[in-house]
């Protein structure tokens, strides 16, 4: 795509992602936990990051924006309430924050440039930068599974002290 062509792309990306982070927070208000909407979104969303490489057509490409805008927004809007929602002592959210997003700024600092180096080694082609988003996708769900996990014991041992 030209980059006139791509400029209503990223408006429908960014567009849809307005629903995209309102739904999942209201839906893990009323019926369930953050980290239960955080794991099934960001499942979606790597599997979604690995779905781009098969995408060849405009109208795709078009689907496609919609969908990761969707959930890519409802993991991103996710991540404070699902901090929070880990943290048993109240007193350690702060700083649970801090450290949650002092270490997801080092993905969004390098991500750019390093996607852009991945299509300069690929001679024009994303496929190296999609494998690497879908493997990155991927490694923070099992990460967003390992915490549920430990949450899920700390939480049993809490409760029986």
């Amino acid at each position: 795509m030209t980059l006139e062509e791509s400029i209503p792309l990223l408006l429908v990306l960014n567009g849809i992602g307005i629903p995209g982070r309102l739904l999942p927070a209201y839906v893990a208000g009323r019926y369930c936990r953050p980290l239960t909407i955080s794991l099934i979104v960001s499942f979606v969303t790597a599997l979604l990051l690995y779905c781009w490489i098969a995408i060849t057509s405009t109208a795709g490409m078009y689907a496609f924006a919609a969908l990761y805008g969707l959930f890519a927004a409802g993991l991103q809007a996710m991540f404070p309430a699902t901090l929070a929602d880990l943290t048993l002592d109240n007193k350690k959210i702060g700083t649970r924050m801090g450290m949650g997003f002092a270490l997801s700024s080092f993905g969004c600092l390098i991500g750019g440039p390093g996607g852009g180096a991945l299509v300069e080694v690929g001679n024009g082609s994303y496929l190296y930068g999609q494998v690497l988003a879908g493997s990155c996708g991927v490694l923070g769900f099992m990460c967003f599974l390992v915490a549920a996990l430990i949450h899920k014991r700390q939480a049993k041992l809490f409760d029986g002290v």
